[in-house]
């Protein structure tokens, strides 16, 4: 038979529902108010699951004790204990023995002796013990979050698995913990089968970066729960009341020192006789407990207090807390601390707990609060005591005097969280206070009491609780309710605010938590009241566009588009909410896709099929709605509709289908619903834009190649001069545009694959000889034959002269392609972003490249075509040799440039130049040479200095005693190469 504690009903639920849960889930969440025993269910829990290896951890190490202490009081389970901490000399072994104050609070060893546990700061001694535990009898390690690498590390080294391990005040594993806090959330590091986090206070933040106990995956689900309220009224915790009291602060009279009036008159009007006071610093909680020790209340009472922090030792703590225990008689006696005492501490006797200065965190409020809430004989009710500073001097400003309450607001709203009659309460009051018809006294609970001085306005003070503490629904629903009645029922938006209220977001938040289920009925009543509410957007921006439709039908009679020219919904756009102007034409498209793909909502297809005029194929050909359902599928499939031409989707010719369609819009001949079709089939960019393309120039092109082809087939011949021909009701002038082909093909412009289906037409010929009628009479060239370069620079029409032109025309044609060779520049626009982002320069990749900056820059700029040179160039170079050339010299920004591509004076170069030229190796061959496209562009005074060097090193090359004859056949000297082979030749043959 066992004398320790049995479970009470919601402890035997809690495990209920923890054996029913963990069979199938390998993390849960228990949230169980202060007080309520969750650290006995953990022990209860380990023991029935008959978890042999079991790991417990706590936020500190004064915390590990405490819990091993409870876990050793609940007999009739025996097992052993290991500590596993950190050493105190390392960061996480101080942190672990510092309480929240910043003290030191370390647990002797004897105590760890008493309890029968054996301590390790060792991975490896911790390994050891994990090895070598007794078959049978069951482990518990205990250890500090702090701490949790050190365990994670002895299990790895041992491969041992927990069968459990329990989180205790898992709060702090939540919002950003340290680093070594995080390891016990990952299952890769603490090797458990099942987790349970336990907390009286879960932690929600979805800040960014921040870890929230409502994530499921890392926490999982809450199985049980028993809150504040519910643990009170279930007589697990006593009640409690909020104390607001003027703290104005009275003389004492032996020492001339000032005594904290609210302790004076709590402790005299509601009968406290033992007390936590929460200080912000250790310093301020001795000196209140200097203050305070050894005085009379007006009342009668003696006050003793004594002060607990953390550099007490475990021993000297419990004693202190002892002491305040046995308080007896008239006696009143007062703890005072920073944050020592606020988790984990079980002392069931203290009635008051008073928090002196100003306090951030809700979650140590509430836990602070627990302290108070601790069942004991003759306790019925505890009291949270709230002190507010007034103006000194008689001062009764009311809006000063307000802004003391900073405190009472912290801890109303951190109680409001977590105890559901508190939040009644205010809400209660929130309702009469903003409701403009209310009769009658200001409904008040008794769980918060302010004992204030005469003359403060109390009215001021209850609707700055309103706002302050309770949930302002009331307030933000008037404030929707007054937006919706000055914008005429309009559909309130995401982002719109009103008088610096946020009623689109919070609009948003009331609909979200109707889909969840967590929203009152009385509330959804009173919410569907306001003008223009709604439910679900997007049903009510249909709703809204199918008025827009009706208004549309209303007034022409139909609801069938015209079948060519302007659209009847042009200038009409769909109601989409946030997301931007949306044309209706597009939207009923969308629905007639929607129903012919049998995802239209039924009552919706009932309502758009009783408009008169409706079709659900647009009134368009069935080929064309097939096309469409192609297109569509194409889309979803490639992310894009540039179909090629001889594409068959589902065994229907989409290629070539897209391509007429374009020439029909290009002539006008599409009908709006056609294009909407389009629109609403195909996908869409980032931008929310239809990727479609109409391609109106080279729709224009097919359009005359067509033409051509007709007129061929129905003539015979090339067509020329002024020929037009009519195809598809519009007239082309094809004499023009094949000339206008065959001179883009001269030049190199024409697109390779237009002029492969040119040359395809029977009887094409890029170049077209002229008839005798064309030739002239020969000139007199004195005496110069014709059809030479004499007749040809002398214009003479004679037919040799004009041949001699043409060919050498072509001659020279060609040589311009030779050295305008263009290629796709993508492969060198890619290495060149590659060399960009490994650092390179631009400048420094043209000089390693040795091609113009220009071209570098151009690429940069996205140009889509490259001299084949320059392309082969850029992929030759390395980022070595760009690193090599360097930035030598700080432009005028700052940034390093090279001297390659700064100026210097010309003259050096043009005397050069000059004496090439005398050797009959002018500009043009030079330009040639270097391999520039258009000739030396020279600036009169000045040259980039990488031109100057090339043409330096050119000039190199050439020996002194080379020289071109002048009486030559050719027009330009030969290349280096060719003139320095022909004087080895001529030297050999010497």
């Amino acid at each position: 038979m066992t004398n320790g504690p049995t479970p009470k009903p919601h402890q035997a639920a809690a495990l209920s529902a923890l054996a029913a849960t963990l069979t199938d889930l390998d993390r849960v969440q228990l949230t169980m108010a202060c007080g309520t025993g969750k650290t006995l269910v953990g022990r209860w829990h380990a023991e029935a699951a008959d978890a042999q290896l079991t790991i417990v951890f706590a936020p500190s190490l004064a915390l590990v004790g405490q819990l091993l202490g409870e876990w050793r009081r609940a007999d009739g389970w025996l097992f052993e204990a290991l500590v596993v901490c950190s050493d105190p000399s390392t960061a996480a072994g101080a942190a672990e023995r510092r309480t929240d104050s910043g003290d030191r609070a370390d647990v002797p060893r004897p105590y760890w002796a008493s309890a029968r546990a054996k301590v390790t700061t060792s991975p490896a001694e911790a390994a050891r013990t994990l090895k070598q535990r007794t078959a049978g009898r069951p482990l518990v390690v205990f250890s500090t979050y702090h701490s949790a690498p050190v365990v994670a590390e002895a299990q790895a080294a041992a491969g041992a698995v927990a069968d459990l391990a329990i989180c205790d005040e898992a709060h702090r594993l939540a919002g950003r913990p340290r680093a070594e806090f995080r390891t016990v959330l990952d299952g890769r590091a603490v090797r458990a089968r099942k987790r349970v986090f336990m907390t009286a206070t879960p932690l929600v933040d979805h800040s960014d970066d921040a870890v929230s106990m409502d994530d499921e995956a890392l926490f999982g689900p809450v199985v049980f729960g028993v809150p504040f309220g519910e643990a009170i009224e279930r007589g697990l915790l006593a009640d409690y009341q909020v104390l607001v009291v003027a703290d104005d602060s009275r003389t004492r009279p032996n020492r001339g020192t000032t005594v904290p009036a609210a302790l004076l008159d709590a402790v005299d009007q509601h009968g406290i006789r033992r007390m936590l006071s929460f200080h912000g610093r250790v310093a301020k909680a001795a000196d209140f407990a200097d203050t305070v020790d050894a005085i009379h209340t007006p009342g009668g009472n003696f006050i003793r207090a004594k002060v607990a922090h953390g550099r007490l030792s475990a021993a000297d703590r419990a004693e202190v807390l002892g002491w305040l225990a046995e308080g007896q008689g008239t006696q009143v006696r007062v703890v005072t601390s920073a944050r020592c005492l606020t988790e984990g501490i079980d002392v069931p006797a203290v009635d008051g707990v008073m928090f002196a200065d100003q306090r951030s965190s809700i979650i140590d409020i509430v836990q602070a609060i627990g302290r108070v809430l601790r069942p004991a004989p003759g306790k019925t009710r505890g009291s949270i005591i709230l002190p507010v500073p007034l103006p000194t001097g008689g001062d009764d400003d009311t809006d000063l005097a307000l802004s003391a309450f900073g405190l009472v607001w912290t801890v109303l709203r951190g109680l409001r969280e977590h105890d559901n009659r508190i939040a009644a309460e205010l809400d209660a009051v929130a309702a009469h206070a903003t409701n403009p018809h209310s009769r009658g006294p200001r409904p008040s609970g008794d769980r918060v009491k302010f004992l204030l001085p005469d003359g403060m306005d109390e009215t001021a003070l209850t609707l700055r609780l309103v706002e302050e503490v309770t949930s302002g629904w009331d307030k933000f629903y008037a404030a929707t309710l007054d937006w919706a009645q000055r914008n005429n029922g309009a559909r309130i938006g995401a982002n719109v605010s009103h008088h610096g209220i946020g009623v689109g977001p919070w609009a948003a938040k009331q609909r979200t938590a109707r889909s969840r289920g967590l929203i009152d009925p009385g509330r959804a009543e009173r919410l569907e009241a306001i003008p223009g509410w709604f439910w679900d957007r997007e049903d009510a921006d249909w709703n809204d566009t199918f008025a827009v439709m009706a208004a549309v039908v209303a007034r022409d009679g139909t609801a069938a588009d015209h079948p060519t020219g302007t659209s009847r919904f042009a200038g009409l756009y769909a109601c989409n909410g946030s997301a931007g102007p949306f044309r209706l034409g597009v939207w009923l498209a969308l629905q007639r896709q929607a129903y012919r793909d049998g995802f239209l909502d039924p009552g919706r297809a009932e309502r758009l099929a009783a408009l008169p005029g409706w079709d659900w194929c647009g009134g368009l050909r069935e080929q064309d709605t097939a096309m469409i359902q192609a297109l569509k599928v194409f889309g979803e499939f490639e992310r894009h509709v540039d179909v090629p031409e001889d594409h068959v989707e589902d065994g229907l010719p989409l290629g070539r289908w897209t391509w007429a369609i374009r020439r029909a819009h290009m002539l006008g001949h599409t009908p709006p619903a056609l294009e909407d079709e389009l629109a609403a089939a195909c996908p869409r960019n980032d931008k929310g834009e239809s990727l479609w393309k109409w391609e109106q120039p080279e729709t224009r092109w097919r359009l005359a190649y067509s033409a051509l082809r007709q007129y061929l087939r129905r003539v015979g011949a090339q067509p020329t001069g002024r020929v037009s021909e009519d195809i598809d009701g519009t007239t082309v002038a094809i004499g023009q545009w094949v000339a206008r082909q065959r001179y883009l093909y001269r030049r190199g412009q024409l697109d390779a694959r237009f002029a492969g289906w040119l040359e395809s037409l029977p009887g094409w010929q890029w170049d077209v000889e002229l008839g005798n009628h064309d030739y002239g009479d020969p000139i007199d060239l004195g005496g110069s034959p014709h059809g030479t370069a004499k007749g040809s620079q002398a214009k003479c029409p004679c037919k040799p002269c004009r041949d001699y032109s043409r060919i050498k025309g072509r001659e020279h044609l060609a040589r311009l392609r030779v050295l305008t060779d263009p290629v796709p520049a993508g492969m060198a626009a890619h290495h060149l972003a590659r060399l960009e982002t490994a650092g390179a320069k631009r400048s420094s990749i043209a000089v390693a490249a040795a091609v113009p900056l220009g071209v570098v820059r151009k690429l940069a700029a996205g140009q889509d075509r490259i001299e084949r040179a320059h392309h082969d160039a850029l992929l030759a170079v390395t980022l070595g040799e760009c690193v090599a050339v360097g930035g030598d010299k700080v432009g005028s920004r700052g940034r390093e440039t090279s001297t390659q591509h700064e100026t210097i004076p010309i003259g050096p170069t043009r005397q050069i130049l000059a004496g090439l030229a005398a050797r009959g190796l002018g500009n043009s061959w030079v330009a040639r040479e270097l391999g520039y496209q258009r000739g030396l562009q020279l600036h009169p005074t000045t040259i980039t200095r990488r031109v100057a060097e090339q043409i330096a090193e050119l000039a190199s090359r050439v020996p002194a005693d080379l020289a071109v004859p002048q009486s030559r056949a050719r027009r330009t000297a030969p290349p280096l190469a060719e003139l320095l082979a022909s004087r080895t030749e001529q030297v050999a043959a010497a």
